[in-house]
């Protein structure tokens, strides 16, 4: 069994233009979620027939949709290189997991909002 400091170090960091992709796909999807809660709570109208949705709310609801699509592209190829790496060489394997697992999580759930569940319980 490899100890820590018998294993070679590894360079673990994404190339430039792949972290900028990142972070800025991290901040579309947080910044369309962010649009969303706040037109869908903050911002409803009302007119002739009751309360109305506001016009950012759909769009804000398409550009999360496709900004997760886009996550998902790009959470493989940070997979393909930077995942594969760090496992191998046992660095920050915790945090790395923990990111994994979340993102695991978060697709299921936005499947199951988009796919599974009506609505109503939507």
């Amino acid at each position: 069994m490899k100890r820590r400091h018998d294993v070679p170090h590894v360079n673990l960091r994404i190339e430039r233009w792949h972290r900028h992709l990142v972070y800025g796909v991290v901040l579309l999807l947080t910044g369309s979620g962010l649009a969303w809660l706040l037109a869908h709570y903050f911002m409803r109208r009302f007119g002739e027939f009751g309360e109305t949705i506001h016009p950012l709310e759909p769009l804000s609801m398409k550009l999360h949709g496709a900004a997760a699509m886009a996550m998902l592209f790009i959470a493989g190829s940070v997979m393909n290189s930077h995942i594969r790496r760090a496992f191998r060489a046992g660095r920050n394997l915790m945090q790395g997991w923990l990111l994994l697992v979340s993102l695991v999580l978060l697709t299921l759930s936005g499947y199951g909002l988009w796919y599974l569940a009506n609505e109503e319980s939507r």
